[in-house]
């Protein structure tokens, strides 16, 4: 059985002429460029320990298999800031699992589009876990009401942000990287 038992978030960015290339060198900076990407869904799976890139990538070899979730936004246009994210919500039961979401949008600062994923990954736990997030509050209020519900153990959020220039391909990624127990 593939089941992850640790997960790290890393994000990065590329520009070319070439979208292919600008695609490549985003993942090259995000650190996952010389594996094989195998796109998931969004659960992070009960007792999965979140861990950071630097240890991370330690389990990695060029060409394995590798599970991610992963947010990826590309143009070829000038459109100004283009950005992507991941965020984790991981609840306080560890008999339960945990949501990954991805994001991405133009336009937004990388904070804010890191604060988007995040909500997003709590809003899936809090629906989860019956904690009503009323969806016309603020993040911040979201976050306190399920923050106090004492179901969420942790959150995180990770993405990268370009200001996609004229007459290149801009490319920005953001993965929530699992590591397999074959790995470890």
């Amino acid at each position: 059985m593939l089941v992850p038992r640790k997960a790290y978030l890393t994000a990065g960015k590329g520009t070319h002429r070439e979208p292919l290339v600008a695609f490549e060198l985003a993942l090259r900076d995000a650190g996952i460029a010389a594996q094989n990407l195998v796109a998931v869904s969004s659960i992070l799976p009960p007792g999965c320990a979140l861990i950071e890139r630097a240890e991370g990538e330690r389990f990695l070899k060029p060409g394995q298999i590798l599970h991610v979730v992963l947010s990826r936004h590309e143009t070829t246009r000038p459109t100004g800031l283009l950005g992507a994210s991941v965020g984790i919500a991981v609840p306080d039961d560890a008999s339960q699992h945990g949501f990954v979401s991805e994001y991405h949008a133009e336009g937004l600062t990388q904070e804010a589009i890191e604060l988007h994923a995040e909500d997003l990954a709590c809003t899936m736990l809090g629906s989860l876990m019956g904690v009503d997030l009323d969806a016309n509050l603020s993040w911040e209020k979201r976050a306190a009401t399920l923050e106090r519900s004492g179901k969420i153990r942790e959150r995180r959020s990770c993405g990268s942000v370009l200001d996609a220039a004229e007459g290149e391909a801009s490319c920005v990624v953001a993965a929530c990287v699992f590591v397999m127990e074959w790995m470890l």
